[in-house]
């Protein structure tokens, strides 16, 4: 016989824990704004190529790119100043 489920119960509540960076600061290497939004997300802004892989992140506040390595490759992309690195 089969047993009948009991959905009067309350679920049993996941064993799954997250590890949270107790570190709330991230700064932008270039204009030293804070990219942290929380544990799970960042500001940081992802840049895809054309076969949609992404190659870098670009910061939402000085619009400076960097890639993946955290290396600069365009610096203030839509301020005064610009350069390529």
């Amino acid at each position: 016989m089969e047993e009948k489920q009991n959905y009067s119960e309350k679920p049993k509540k996941s064993q799954k824990k997250f590890k949270r960076s107790k570190s709330t600061k991230d700064p932008c290497p270039v204009c030293d704004e804070n990219l942290y939004l929380d544990a799970e997300f960042t500001q940081r802004v992802g840049l895809l190529g054309d076969d949609d892989e992404v190659y870098g992140w670009m910061c939402p506040f000085c619009m400076s790119e960097f890639n993946l390595e955290g290396d600069i490759t365009r610096l203030f992309r839509d301020g005064k100043i610009q350069g390529d690195a």
